[in-house]
């Protein structure tokens, strides 16, 4: 399918059967029309002539899935060195990052205030903050504790005594 012509239906069948893949004729078919080229759009197809349709990669769709695939490599690679952090400074990078959400927002609320010409850019600026990136560690974190709930014990134990130290 890399090609530039791309290939027809029944080349596609056999290079698929010639490395072991078994499907037939009618699967491919409601694969390759329903997920491939209408979902996923990862593939085009191109009518030639009556029956003759010529199947190729999408190749703007296949780099950005390719990328969306590093993304997740690069995130299992962060959630796993996050993990391995102790409990302590867990919690230290999770409060980290959201005082720093939380004081990002405050100053978009007095930016709106101060400056009402960027009141546009502002709500703009706090839907990001909403869903940002930064909010997955806290999801890695809560889900940890979920699924250990003597970790999550741990963890208030760690937090009520951090909340003492930061208000003496």
């Amino acid at each position: 399918m890399t090609t530039p012509k791309g290939i027809g239906f029944n080349k596609l069948l056999d290079e698929l059967e010639n490395n072991g893949y078994k499907m037939s004729t009618p699967t491919l078919s409601k694969h390759l029309k329903q997920h491939l080229v209408e979902e996923l759009k990862l593939v085009k197809f191109e009518k030639r002539g009556k029956q003759r349709i010529n199947y190729k990669i999408n190749h703007k769709i296949y780099e950005r899935a390719k990328k969306i695939a590093r993304l997740k490599e690069f995130l299992e690679e962060e959630k796993t060195e996050f993990y391995a952090k102790p409990l302590k400074q867990q919690i230290t990078f999770v409060s980290n990052v959201m005082l720093i959400k939380d004081l990002e927002e405050l100053r978009t609320y007095i930016s709106s205030v101060v400056e009402p010409e960027k009141t546009f850019e502002n709500n703009l600026k706090l839907i990001m903050l909403k869903k940002s990136i930064n909010d997955i560690f806290e999801k890695w974190f809560l889900a940890k504790c979920k699924e250990n709930p003597d970790y999550g014990k741990q963890a208030m134990i760690k937090i009520d005594e951090m909340i003492k130290n930061f208000t003496k």
